[in-house]
């Protein structure tokens, strides 16, 4: 029972934690952005998300962050989570200390044998998918993103767990005859991390992709984007790379607590990803890795225009596809407004002014291009 008490505990400690201590360090992280502090908020998102126009990205921020973590918002959640959660460990523990004291005990007497022993394996499930949760929770609040959300995904985690230890022991007592075999199915099928679910409902999109003729876009061609954070962007509903692109950059700064170079990041090879698909390691492979960097590749970057003219030609030569092809990809790059966002996002990040060349401009003839000493003079100078 004691062990019982100490579960049903960590949820609560872990969500007061968050509350007391997390939440407004998150807040004090989200305020911190290297911004003006009297840009406003329509400069970077235009007027169609923003109810005031008069705020700042910082009070925005703050007002969002604040109204998804409110206590309002964790209420349902919370009760939720803790009607299956408190109901299934006493349930678990329960059934377990039955089958330890055994059915001739004088408290069991009462109670029908058949239906406790029955009850085995689900409780073992169960007992096994709650040490999962604890952990999980734990270590969101650890890293201050402990959603309302999270409960109602962990709730379902359990809810799930005894069911599958039913039919996975049944499938093992039918087959084998072992009963310590089938216990210990049946709590592994509670413990097993959440990605061996991930990777089984990955493997039946692509699978129902594959029939219907669709281009598969995963998480995975996504660097810097581990299991972990994909089964966290999941959460979030965003399953490929199509809908990371699309994604509210503020959405999943208050939603998640990855940080804006992180997410910039990301999107950024999203985009590109969406845009070109299947060929998405190709233009890697030109140390091409997101779509600021086909931005970076208009000709209204390059003096002289000789230098796009065979960067352009490098890049169809290398994708094997008519250079009119690479110029319309590039134009239309350079004219989506969702890859400047992203941009005016970064350049406010890190507020400082491009590298200048490091050869003179000046000189067209190589032979009378000044030496890079000279060069950096000029520049100190200028």
């Amino acid at each position: 029972m004691g062990a019982c008490l100490i579960m049903m505990s960590v949820p609560i400690l872990a969500l007061l934690s968050f509350s007391l201590w997390g939440r407004e360090r998150r807040l004090r992280i989200l305020t911190a952005l290297p911004t003006h502090p009297d840009e406003k908020v329509v400069a970077l998102l235009g007027m169609a998300d923003v109810p005031d126009p008069s705020l700042t990205l910082k009070d925005y921020l703050r007002d969002r962050y604040s109204e998804a973590h409110s206590w309002r918002s964790y209420s349902v959640p919370i009760i939720v989570f803790h009607l299956v959660y408190v109901f299934g460990l006493y349930w678990s523990f329960l059934t377990i200390d039955y089958t330890l004291s055994g059915a001739a005990g004088g408290q069991w007497k009462e109670y029908s044998g058949s239906a406790l022993s029955s009850a085995l394996f689900p409780a073992v499930g169960f007992l096994g998918a709650s040490l999962l949760t604890v952990r999980y929770l734990t270590w969101r609040a650890i890293r201050f993103d402990l959603q309302p959300n999270a409960f109602l995904h962990f709730s379902y985690r359990l809810v799930s767990a005894p069911f599958l230890a039913f039919f996975l022991t049944r499938i093992t007592e039918l087959t084998t005859g072992k009963k310590q075999v089938a216990l210990l199915i049946a709590f592994l099928s509670g413990i097993v991390p959440e990605s061996a679910y991930q990777w089984l409902q990955a493997k039946w999109r692509q699978a129902a992709a594959e029939k219907s003729g669709k281009e598969i876009l995963p998480l995975q061609w996504i660097q810097g984007l581990n299991t972990d954070d994909e089964l966290r962007l999941w959460e979030e509903g965003i399953t490929d790379t199509q809908r990371l692109a699309v994604e509210s950059i503020v959405s999943l700064l208050v939603n998640t607590a990855y940080s804006l170079d992180c997410i910039i990041d990301w999107k950024d090879q999203a985009f590109l990803c969406v845009y070109v698909g299947s060929e998405f390691p190709k233009w890697r492979n030109l140390q091409i890795r997101g779509a600021m960097d086909v931005l970076g590749s208009a000709p209204a970057y390059y003096k002289p225009i000789e230098r796009y003219l065979k960067f352009r030609a490098g890049v169809s030569k290398a994708l094997g596809k008519e250079e009119a092809i690479v110029e319309r990809f590039i134009d239309t790059v350079y004219n989506d407004p969702r890859v400047h966002q992203l941009w005016s996002f970064l350049s406010r990040a890190y507020p400082t002014r491009p590298a200048e060349p490091i050869v003179c401009e000046a000189a067209e003839a190589p032979s009378l291009r000044a030496t890079a000493e000279e060069c950096t003079g000029v520049i100190l100078t200028s």
